[in-house]
């Protein structure tokens, strides 16, 4: 079982953490937060056998940095070729050069969360060829003109960065 513990919820301190992480079973943590230094104490303090992946979208680089195992995250699922390239460059050693996808990266993150990101990814990837379905209430879909704007937006962001691995950032 991997815990899932977003931080910024405030619904788990690292002493309950400590305590689940001795329940058989209990493998490792999905860790959301922007505290890198708590989650580098549990790495420290659980082992290498306790695998600890970053979840914070925004900071998939500095994660890795401060010794995740790995990375989970919702825009992931948007833009895996973004994520995988961010990864690979990490576990080689170029946090510089992951630094500069993931400052890529979070600008998008950032630009779709000021509306109700999952049917927003939904239609992003459905517009990819991926059927994503749709979200239930009480998310919803911005309307017909937002959503053009969002994927303007998105080809923008491609076409300004040639070099970055976008595949899902729309045609």
């Amino acid at each position: 079982m991997i815990v899932y513990n977003i931080s910024l919820a405030g619904l788990m301190d690292n002493k309950l953490v400590r305590r689940l992480a001795s329940i058989e079973g209990v493998k490792g943590l999905k860790f959301t937060s922007r505290e890198h230094d708590d989650m580098c104490a549990l790495k420290t303090e659980l082992g290498a056998d306790f695998k600890i992946f970053s979840g914070c979208d925004e900071m998939a680089t500095q994660g890795l940095l401060a010794g995740a195992d790995g990375i989970i995250g919702s825009f992931y699922n948007m833009m895996p070729d973004t994520f995988k390239k961010i990864y690979e460059l990490c576990t080689a050693g170029d946090f510089a050069g992951a630094f500069e996808i993931q400052k890529v990266a979070t600008a998008v993150i950032k630009y779709l969360v000021q509306w109700d990101f999952f049917p927003v990814m939904k239609a992003l990837l459905t517009d990819a060829g991926i059927d994503a379905g749709y979200s239930r209430r009480p998310f919803h879909l911005p309307d017909a003109e937002t959503m053009k704007g969002i994927r303007e937006f998105c080809r923008r962001m491609k076409a300004e960065h040639p070099d970055i691995p976008m595949a899902f950032l729309g045609k």
